[in-house]
């Protein structure tokens, strides 16, 4: 059950009508502000004993309320506290203290602002997780060291913008039952992406924003086993799209911002597994585009946003893609009747056209 953008009153309600359920054991309050009174009701609930799953990001979360949550709770494997306004002290040390979250399974506390760096050493003792999100925190090479040493059973690992470093990734290409990944803004460079590269056990990476160029491709490319690679504005060009072409077991590519060109798009027209491509602002013009079109007619989804030289032609191949169900392109080059054309084919909430005056903003989707 989900909800979003609800006041504290809104919010109060339908805590109130979703504590009336004797059978939910997953609820999500994901943007929804929630007071202390939201936490009493929830608490004091026969739902209280047979949650199991628990997200109350950006809900504006304060100590009180996991105190209320940590003391009652018992059977919780999952809890997301994500950009809240717990402190280090009243906040994040209940939970990890609390006899009640032992059974901990999945835990989400990232870009919690004004929490000590030294996080990952609070959470060593929930060596059960399997999952930590600890995005935002600067944990630098102690806190890598940390996770390497404490954590024998993650299987899912959020590190966006942690300032881990060439010797953080190090340590974490360390832990070998990591299957997933996300280390986005991390100064990672060539030599980090090296170390990334021994993880052959990962199916999902997500390794944007650290400047690994056409090396660090060459080196994420030998993670053979690897399905799903976000890998935005890394400068890896024509030449580490070649080396990205070589991961034949990809199903998802997200390589916006790598100016990648045409050349670099027929090489990836060879991964025939694609389902998911998102290729935005990289210089591909009709050639990639029907390179695209004529080899991977599996496509479900496809993104070329910013691409001003796909016209006519290459869009209308892109259209024609047999499975396709997404679609977002740059219009401006686009005849009318083009347009009309791709109307016709795809519905317009299926069809996105976007202007060219976009540019990369340092934020992408996970």
């Amino acid at each position: 059950m989900e909800c979003y953008a609800l006041d504290e009153e809104a919010c109060l309600r339908l805590v109130t009508e979703i504590c009336k359920s004797k059978s939910l054991k997953s609820i999500s309050l994901r943007n929804c502000k929630m007071n202390v009174e939201c936490g009493q009701i929830l608490v004091n609930s026969p739902l209280v004993n047979q949650l199991e799953s628990l997200s109350l990001a950006n809900c504006g979360l304060k100590n009180e309320c996991i105190q209320l949550i940590c003391d009652s709770m018992k059977n919780l494997t999952e809890l997301d506290v994500s950009a809240s306004y717990l402190t280090y002290e009243s906040g994040l040390k209940v939970i990890a203290t609390s006899p009640n979250m032992k059974n901990l399974k999945t835990l989400n506390i990232g870009c919690v602002y004004g929490i000590p760096n030294d996080v990952a050493r609070l959470f060593e003792t929930l060596t059960q997780l399997t999952s930590l999100d600890i995005s935002k925190y600067k944990i630098g090479l102690r806190g890598c060291k940390s996770l390497s040493e404490s954590f024998k059973s993650l299987t899912s690992l959020h590190v966006w913008d942690c300032e881990i470093g060439v010797e953080g990734a190090k340590c974490l290409s360390e832990i070998k039952t990591l299957k997933q990944l996300t280390c986005p803004s991390n100064d990672l460079g060539v030599e980090g992406s090296k170390h990334i590269g021994t993880m052959t056990q990962l199916i999902f990476l997500n390794i944007g924003l650290n400047n690994i160029g056409a090396e660090g491709a060459e080196h994420i490319s030998k993670l053979v086993n690897l399905k799903q690679l976000f890998i935005t504005a890394n400068s890896i060009g024509g030449k580490g799209a070649k080396h990205i072409a070589e991961m034949t077991n990809l199903t998802e590519l997200q390589i916006t911002s790598n100016d990648i060109g045409d050349e670099g798009a027929k090489s990836l027209s060879k991964l025939l597994k694609l389902r998911k491509l998102c290729c935005n602002n990289n210089g591909v013009g009709n050639e990639g585009a029907l390179a695209i079109a004529n080899n991977l007619i599996e496509l479900e989804k496809i993104e070329l946003n910013d691409n001003p030289n796909v016209i006519d032609e290459g869009a209308k191949a892109i259209i024609d893609l047999p499975f396709v169900k997404s679609v977002e392109l740059s219009r401006d080059n686009l005849s009318e009747e083009t347009q009309q054309y791709c109307y016709k084919k795809m519905p317009r909430g299926l069809l996105m056209f976007a202007k060219r005056d976009w540019e990369y903003d340092g934020e992408f989707d996970e």
